[in-house]
């Protein structure tokens, strides 16, 4: 059967009906889009949920470290402060004491006045400096410490000259091979902060332990070194 113009029209007018009705329409589209738009957002969030996480925990150990330095720049500055103190303070104490000798062993009389006590100890000093053959002049000499009955006290005096103090420290061992008792008891040190008396107490046990070893050692410069004495040679 041929075909009309007005039957051409209702098939073009089925095809389109056909064809439109395979869209959803507007209402659907929407419902689609917002599904897709909630599945979307919910796979975001479990993906980044432990990302933000991760980053609040870096900003908090972040915030952790910087109070950490913060504290540690503050103790840092106390620290440099109270070292710089302390630093000064022994260089005014080893100014103070540069001129100053300690004699140990050497005898104190009791049975006198406090004068009479001064004049034996200067006699003492004096003696001490004649068998060292240092020709030494000295002042401001006492006592240190609280006087007891079992064993004499510190001996401390002040030289005049540095060469006179330099002389008594170099030669101060000559005292153990002196004839003379009194002086084989008495020691010569030069008047020491507690910072260096406490090195010293460390380098003297250093030495004492490294000799009972076998090692020949001595104190020098501050440190225990090998004695590299060249011997004596004696030629007849």
């Amino acid at each position: 059967m041929p075909r009309t113009p007005n039957n051409l029209r209702s098939t073009r007018s089925n095809s389109v009906t056909n064809t439109t009705s395979n869209f959803p329409d507007a209402t659907t589209q929407h419902d689609l889009s917002s599904k897709i738009a909630s599945i979307v957002a919910e796979q975001l969030s479990k993906l980044l949920e432990p990302l933000i996480k991760q980053i609040q925990q870096i900003l908090a150990d972040y915030k952790s470290m910087s109070d950490e330095i913060n504290q540690l720049r503050n103790d840092y500055k106390v620290i440099n402060e109270k070292l710089a103190d302390d630093i000064l303070e022994e260089v005014r104490q080893r100014e103070m004491r540069k001129d100053f000798i300690i004699l140990s062993g050497v005898p104190e009389r009791q049975d006198c006045s406090l004068e009479e006590r001064k004049v034996a100890d200067e006699e003492s000093i004096r003696a001490i400096a004649n068998e060292l053959n240092c020709p030494l002049n000295f002042t401001d000499t006492h006592r240190i410490g609280k006087q007891t009955s079992t064993r004499p006290r510190l001996l401390r005096f002040k030289c005049t000259d540095v060469d006179d103090r330099n002389h008594l420290l170099k030669y101060a061992r000559r005292l153990r091979s002196s004839n003379e008792s009194f002086f084989t008891s008495v020691y010569i040190n030069p008047d020491r902060t507690p910072r260096e008396r406490v090195k010293r107490k460390l380098l003297t046990e250093e030495l004492r332990r490294r000799r009972q070893e076998g090692e020949d050692v001595i104190i020098k410069h501050g440190k225990v070194i090998r004695n590299d004495r060249i011997p004596t040679l004696n030629f007849q």
